[in-house]
């Protein structure tokens, strides 16, 4: 904008200026005028008929040509001038500066309205701290308490993912262990798949259960229940999948041995035959496809029990209580939830808007001062360019009446001896009164905006803390809120 303003007053006047200040004015060649206007042909000539009259009191047609010309000029500049002055009038009411600090003050009032109107809402709640919400809250503060816990659980939403994955793995596997049985069984592949499915279930199912109900307590805050966890898990592996995977070799390997004998019949085998063996010879067995399938066996299990792990918070049953707590605010509270919720998004709007109105006061006041100091300086300037212009027409009316008296053969008129004035109306006042006054006030309150963005913002926060201390029935339920959020 300024640099706009700035180029119109370049662009009125010829560039041979000297660029002293903002705005440059024409410094007028008197030389260059009185060749132009033909000063010292015209003077001799009405100098050789005596003209002026020595008795004429008022200028003559030279003269007022000479006169008409400067005032044109002074003329064409003051329109251009007054256009402009106008324009930054206009300029300086859009920036609407003081409207900005009305509303600053004003900030403060808007903010409580708000708050007070919305903490109206609360009278219509109907939720009350139930028994029932009380219990689930005293139940979680206790577990947390006791367990020395200040996070909040991880559980999964839906167990359907982990359901997945090992319906997956125990297809994958009983479709390995029973491609291995129907090379042995005279049912062959569907046969294979049956028994498979059997082992399957006793491999992933019982990893699964493990990995979610006792692996967890490797992370209790009691040592003593580390270490059963550990002795436990010691035992499960050493004593229920190491044995039950040796025992599925055996029983392959029994199964091999009586068909190659020509007398595999189901009623021939013997189970308490493939215990003795499994109890007798561990790891070694017949076929390297049954000893292949211990290790499936193992690491199937290993698998369901991690993701029995991963399917709940890793403290052991900590993630039941927090879903139990959740799901308990969760039904009474939705209300209350979207009451927080609706505060907490105006509290932050709050503090955006106050950012934004302190930055553009900040901005527009700098521009204000800018435009002003360049208007004064154009003020100053067009002054004294009147000044000159006055001058250079007195000068060269001077040089008409100095070559007339030369050709002359009579005195010349007495009025050649008085000085000329253009008299025109010079102002160039915008009538910026308002604006003015306007910007004084702001100069006092521009210092004072510091101090109200900091009430203001101390304001929102006790606001906010006002509305919502009437719902805060909860143990930690604005804690729940933001993690659910």
């Amino acid at each position: 904008m300024i640099k706009k303003f700035f180029s119109f007053f370049k662009n009125i006047f010829s560039s041979d200026v000297e660029l002293t200040s903002p705005f440059a004015f024409p410094k007028i060649n008197t030389d260059q005028k009185i060749k132009e206007l033909k000063v010292n042909e015209n003077a001799k000539i009405d100098g050789l008929k005596n003209l002026p009259y020595n008795d004429r009191n008022v200028l003559d047609a030279n003269e007022e040509k000479i006169k008409g010309h400067f005032l044109e000029l002074l003329r064409v500049t003051l329109r251009k001038a007054r256009t402009s002055s106008n324009s930054l009038k206009e300029q300086i009411s859009n920036l609407q500066i003081y409207p900005l600090y009305t509303k600053l003050e004003s900030f403060e009032r808007e903010t409580k309205n708000w708050f007070n109107e919305k903490k109206k809402e609360t009278n219509d709640f109907d939720f009350k701290v139930t028994k029932e919400i009380e219990d689930a809250a005293t139940i979680y503060k206790n577990f947390k308490t006791k367990n020395n816990l200040e996070r909040l659980a991880k559980y999964p939403t839906s167990m359907s993912l982990f359901y997945a994955v090992l319906s997956i793995e125990l297809i994958i596997e009983s479709a390995i262990n029973g491609a291995f049985f129907a090379s042995v069984v005279t049912t062959g592949l569907i046969g294979g798949m049956g028994i498979a499915l059997i082992i399957s279930f006793f491999n992933v199912g019982v990893g699964f259960i493990y990995g979610k109900y006792c692996i967890p307590y490797f992370n209790h805050i009691s040592t003593q229940k580390k270490l059963l966890a550990l002795l436990g898990t010691i035992t499960v592996f050493f004593l229920y999948f190491i044995p039950l995977n040796l025992f599925v070799a055996h029983f392959r390997d029994k199964i091999l041995f009586l068909k190659n004998l020509g007398q595999f019949e189901w009623s021939n085998l013997k189970l308490i035959d493939v215990i003795n063996n499994t109890i007798e010879s561990h790891f070694i067995v017949e076929s390297t496809s049954s000893f292949v399938l211990i290790f499936i066996g193992i690491a199937a299990g290993l698998i369901a029990l991690v993701v029995g792990y991963k399917s709940d918070d890793k403290y052991p049953g900590y993630g039941k209580i927090q879903k139990n707590y959740d799901t308990t605010l969760t039904k009474h509270g939705e209300a209350i939830w979207n009451y927080i919720e609706e505060c907490n998004n105006e509290k932050s709007k709050k503090i955006i808007d106050l950012e934004n109105i302190v930055r553009n006061i900040r901005v527009k006041h700098k521009s204000v001062k800018q435009i002003m100091g360049y208007y004064e300086i154009f003020q100053k300037n067009f002054i004294t360019f009147i000044s000159e212009v006055e001058a250079a027409a007195h000068q060269v009316i001077m040089q008409y009446r100095a070559e007339n008296m030369r050709h002359r053969s009579d005195r010349p008129p007495k009025y050649f001896e008085k000085k000329i004035e253009l008299k025109e109306d010079t102002s160039i006042d915008a009538n910026i009164t308002d604006e003015l006054e306007d910007i004084k006030k702001a100069k006092d309150m521009n210092d004072n905006v510091p101090n109200l963005q900091n009430h203001n913002i101390d304001n929102i926060h006790l606001a906010h803390e006002d509305a919502i201390s009437s719902v805060k029935h909860f143990e930690e339920f604005e804690k729940t809120i933001f993690r659910k959020s």
